[in-house]
């Protein structure tokens, strides 16, 4: 299970890698030393770089932030995660006056904003900048990739 809101994301089970689909703009402000995250426009990859089980705080964050859908790996076996929202009263959500508010209750579709939201989705003091610099071709395999970062990361982080 995935929860956020209050500026961080937490995960509650058994798993070593997850890919998020979001909307908003945030910056990730810290993570775990041994998780390679990468974020884009709408999507955040997580991996363990040493194969261990994911924390339970994935990220902090600052910005406008809502989870869409979620997906985690363990091994080969790929599982959807259920998301849960903390932090966050129906009535800050709502921009509506609240006389002229005929939706039901649960059913907006903003985003939740902590802090201040950035321009563009981003990393701060990103731990792995190096490594995710490196030239990228479509023929490179995860593999390859994950070994490239762990090895370059040994000792160094």
């Amino acid at each position: 299970m995935i929860t956020y809101g209050n500026g961080e994301v937490l995960f509650d089970g058994n798993a070593n890698g997850f890919e998020m689909k979001y909307k908003g703009s945030i910056t990730i402000e810290s993570n775990h030393d041994n998780l390679l995250v990468s974020v884009s426009k709408n999507k955040i990859v997580g991996l363990m770089i040493d194969g261990t089980s994911l924390p339970i705080e994935l990220f902090t964050y600052q910005g406008e932030l809502r989870l869409l859908s979620c997906k985690t790996t363990e091994g080969t076996t790929l599982e959807r995660e259920r998301i849960t929202l903390q932090g966050v009263d129906y009535w800050e959500l709502d921009r509506e006056k609240w006389e002229d508010d005929g939706s039901l209750w649960g059913t907006r579709d903003g985003t939740y904003l902590v802090g201040t939201k950035p321009r563009k989705s981003a990393i701060k003091n990103d731990k792995f900048a190096e490594e995710k610099a490196q030239p990228f071709t479509k023929k490179k395999s995860l593999n390859k990739i994950i070994n490239a970062v762990r090895s370059a990361s040994k000792g160094s982080y």
